[in-house]
């Protein structure tokens, strides 16, 4: 049987469900949170159908991304108790219906899913990520797709080219010079999705712009040369480490059914 491993962006799922109950806040939240997530699992495994699973938690920040930028995802509000209480009950949940789950510490799901992705996909191992976090496109190939519990919705390196108009590899880049609202980046003042897409397709790398910024119209060359000391940062920000330090194998999140 062909492997398929289902990478699952615990939070991402777990924050949804939290929010969609009708009684988030109460103290029986948590454990409809739990039966909730339990509940889009078996939905999610019905539509990847995989051979193992790994549920991965957020570990408690700061990160190393709060060090570089303090403001990094600063306009979100705290994680509510009740998703914490949820997170915690999880786990043995989990755990009883055979399904193996990590969390690292002062790590974010992204960087532990990124090096575990990238890690099957040196060794040509069918991988999904399920998540509704687009950074993940930096990491899709050949073996690696993204899957959208939503939307319901499968996407690959080649969505990545027909959504945002630049291939894969450039994918961080785009987000570094647009920005992402959501992680409090704030990218290059006047750069959206279409123009930074324009500006890697034509020049193919950040640096290749500013080389070129003499060229370019009066605003964006302003803009850059205003705020392009900051892109390095945004781009590291924007990038998943796939180097963190994992020691579970693929014994460990193998499925029996």
């Amino acid at each position: 049987m062909d492997i398929r491993v289902l990478l699952i962006d615990g939070l991402n799922v777990l924050r949804r469900v939290y929010e969609a109950q009708p009684d988030k806040g109460s103290p029986a939240s948590s454990d409809h949170s739990v039966d909730g997530s339990l509940g889009i699992i078996r939905k999610i495994r019905s539509a990847v159908e995989p051979t193992h699973l790994l549920w991965v938690f957020d570990g408690e920040p700061p990160t190393w991304r709060h060090d570089l930028y303090p403001q990094y995802k600063a306009n979100r509000p705290p994680t509510p108790q009740g998703v914490k209480d949820a997170a915690t009950k999880l786990g043995p949940a989990l755990t009883r219906a055979g399904m193996a789950h990590l969390g690292v510490a002062n790590t974010e799901a992204d960087d532990a899913i990124a090096t575990i992705a990238r890690k099957l996909d040196i060794n040509n191992i069918d991988t999904v990520i399920a998540s509704t976090d687009q950074g993940y496109c930096q990491l899709l190939t050949k073996h690696i797709n993204l899957y959208n519990h939503v939307k319901k919705e499968f996407r690959n390196d080649h969505w990545v080219n027909e959504h945002f108009k630049v291939p894969v590899n450039l994918y961080t880049a785009l987000i570094a010079l647009a920005g992402s609202a959501s992680d409090n980046i704030h990218g290059i003042p006047g750069i959206g999705i279409k123009t930074a897409a324009n500006l890697l397709i034509k020049y193919g790398s950040i640096n290749a712009i500013l080389d070129a910024s003499e060229t370019l119209p009066a605003k964006t060359r302003s803009a850059l040369l205003s705020h392009g000391s900051e892109l390095d940062r945004y781009l590291k920000l924007v990038t998943l480490r796939d180097d963190i330090q994992i020691t579970l194998n693929l014994k460990e999140m193998r499925l029996d059914v």
